[in-house]
This record gives C-alpha cells, sequence and structure tokens, in this order.
C-alpha cells in the first residue's frame, strides 16, 4: 500500500502547487462564467429601456430642472418629501412615506434610487425649481403594473408649487419629455 501512494503521490510540491492553482482557477473561471450569464439574463429582463437607449440624466424644460437621483440630496429630498407626503399618499393610495419616515431611511431609499437609474430597471429624478435651484419634487419612471402599458411615470410637486398655476405648466412640460425623448410606446401617467 505504501508503495502505490508514493507512486501516485511522487510529485513535487511545485508541481502539485501548479495543479491546485489550476484546478481551482478553472473552477474559478467557470463559476464567474455561470455568474455572469445569470447577471445578464437578470439584468435583461429587468430593463425598463434597452441597453443602446442614452438615458439623459439632466434635462432643462422651461419651468423645471430635472437631475439623475443622488443620495447627496437626501436632506433637501426629505423635506419635500416629508411636506408632501400626505399628497403622495392620496395619489397612489398607499401609507408610503410613513409620519416616522427619518432622513437615514430616506438616503437609504435614495441610494436604491441611484442603484436602480444605474441598472437601468426603473429612474427618478429631482425636480429642481430652475430659477432658485430649490428641490421641489421628484419623477418616477418605472414598469407598470398593467401590461398595457410600457411604462409607469409619477411625479410630486412640493405643495406651494402644486398649487401654483405652474403645475400645469410642469405637467404638460413632463408628458412632451416622455413621449418625445423616451422609448415607450403606451404610458401610464399616474399624476393625471
Amino acid at each position: 500500500m505504501n508503495g502505490f501512494r508514493r507512486k501516485i503521490w511522487n510529485f513535487s510540491r511545485p508541481t502539485i502547487v501548479c495543479l491546485l492553482l489550476f484546478f481551482l482557477l478553472s473552477l474559478a473561471n467557470s463559476t464567474q462564467l455561470q455568474l455572469s450569464e445569470i447577471q445578464e439574463q437578470h439584468t435583461t429582463v429587468n430593463l425598463l429601456v434597452p441597453e443602446n437607449f442614452i438615458v439623459p440624466e439632466n434635462v432643462e424644460l422651461p419651468n423645471i430642472q430635472l437631475v439623475k437621483v443622488n443620495p447627496a440630496f437626501a436632506e433637501e429630498d426629505y423635506r419635500a418629501l416629508m411636506a408632501t407626503r400626505q399628497q403622495i399618499r392620496r395619489d397612489l393610495g398607499t401609507d408610503w412615506p410613513a409620519d416616522n419616515l427619518t432622513l437615514a431611511e430616506n438616503k437609504a431609499s435614495l441610494i436604491n434610487d441611484f442603484s436602480n437609474f444605474n441598472q437601468r430597471t426603473n429612474f427618478t429624478y429631482h425636480l429642481f425649481d430652475p430659477k432658485n435651484s430649490r428641490l421641489i419634487g421628484c419623477l418616477y419612471i418605472s414598469k407598470s403594473g398593467e401590461s398595457k402599458y410600457q411604462a409607469a411615470v409619477y411625479y410630486w410637486l412640493v405643495p406651494d408649487v402644486e398649487k401654483s398655476d405652474i403645475h400645469l405648466a410642469i405637467k404638460a412640460e413632463v408628458k412632451k419629455w416622455i413621449e418625445t425623448r423616451w422609448s415607450f410606446q403606451a404610458v401610464d401617467y399616474l399624476f393625471e
């Protein structure tokens, strides 16, 4: 038996190390390929827009500026969101945002929105007043819950802007921007 072991394991240590490294690298490459294939399939299925579509990140319209969601705006976003929470709840028929939502929770939500934007699965924009650079709302472009639509679009504005005459102009500008700049055939406008 000892002679048998010696014949099989009579390799030099560098040879054994090389064989083990080769085996481990082969296994790692195989696993990496499988993971990248799974990720590619998952991403392709969930994309809201085609990969060749250039997603706008900063857009200036006559009455509003749209800026790609950014956790750096968490404090401004939080103030605007909490001031508008009753309207959002009514519009969406939900209990979000909760009265006890914290700034940290809002920032975590913005980080998630930022990630979704980069993965092209949902798109969130901060809305700014172009005259004074004040954050006045958010716009969301996401998959629709209804199969007859390719996307759903919703936005909210802080109460003083929502109640002003400019709100109707903003609504028209957002609709025109979605219809002319995005590749959707059918859109569910949740702010109508």
